[in-house]
C-alpha cells in the first residue's frame, strides 16, 4: 500500500490520511470505514477525468477497460457493495488491505491518464452498451405488444364492427412498417453519419 500512496499522495494526499487514520483505528468498523473513504476517492478521480459515463457506474466499467488490472477493482467494488448491503459482514485487517490495495492501484493508473476527451464514438459506444443491457426487456415487451395486437385482431374479427376495426389496425399497421419505421430509420442513419463526419473534421482541425 505504500507504493500505491507515494504515486497518488501529490494529489490525494488528505484522503488518503483518512484512510489511514481509519485503519489505525483497529476496529472493524474501522476498516469499513476504510474501504468506503476508498470508495470516494475513486469517485474524485473519475470526475476529475472526465471519464464518460452517464452514471457512476458506467465510468467506472469504461476506465477497466484501460487499468492495468481490472479484477483487482471489480472485487474490491464486489467487497465494497458486501460491506455497505451487509450489516453483519466481516472483515479483517488483511481484508482491508488488500480491497483497498486494488482500488489505489487502479486510482494509481487513472491519475496518470491524461484530461479525457470525450469523442462521438466513446458516446455512442456508451449509449450501445447502455440499450445492449435493456434488449431482454425490449425485447420481451415487444412480444407482448405483438401478442397482444394479435389478439385484438382476432377477437375484433368476430364483429361487423370488430372487423371494421381489425381492418383499419391493418392499414395503421403497414403504415408503420412501409412508411414511418424506414423515415425513422433514414434519419437516425443521417444524424449518425453526420455526426462522425463532424468529429472527423474537428479531429483533422486539431492536427
Amino acid at each position: 500500500m505504500e507504493d500505491n500512496k507515494i504515486n497518488i499522495s501529490q494529489k490525494y494526499g488528505k484522503f488518503w490520511d483518512i484512510v489511514e487514520d481509519a485503519l489505525n483505528d483497529g476496529s472493524e468498523y474501522g476498516y469499513k470505514v476504510a474501504v468506503m473513504d476508498t470508495e470516494k476517492i475513486l469517485r474524485i478521480a473519475l470526475k476529475e477525468k472526465n471519464i464518460p459515463g452517464s452514471t457512476y457506474d458506467e465510468k467506472v466499467d469504461f476506465v477497466a477497460k484501460t487499468l492495468n488490472n481490472p479484477d483487482k477493482l471489480k472485487y474490491s467494488r464486489a467487497m465494497h457493495k458486501k460491506i455497505t448491503d451487509e450489516i453483519d459482514f466481516d472483515i479483517s485487517l488483511d481484508d482491508t488491505k488488500e480491497i483497498i490495495a486494488g482500488y489505489y492501484k487502479a486510482i494509481s493508473d487513472i491519475s496518470e491518464m491524461n484530461h479525457y476527451s470525450v469523442s462521438t464514438k466513446d458516446k455512442f459506444m456508451l449509449l450501445g452498451e447502455k440499450y445492449s443491457k435493456r434488449l431482454p426487456d425490449i425485447a420481451r415487451n415487444t412480444v407482448i405488444a405483438l401478442l397482444f395486437f394479435f389478439g385484438l385482431l382476432f377477437i375484433s374479427s368476430e364483429t361487423e364492427i370488430g372487423r371494421e376495426i381489425a381492418s383499419m389496425l391493418v392499414s395503421f399497421s403497414l403504415v408503420i412498417f412501409y412508411r414511418l419505421i424506414p423515415t425513422i430509420i433514414a434519419i437516425i442513419a443521417f444524424i449518425f453519419i453526420s455526426l462522425i463526419i463532424i468529429a472527423e473534421i474537428k479531429k483533422r482541425k486539431k492536427h
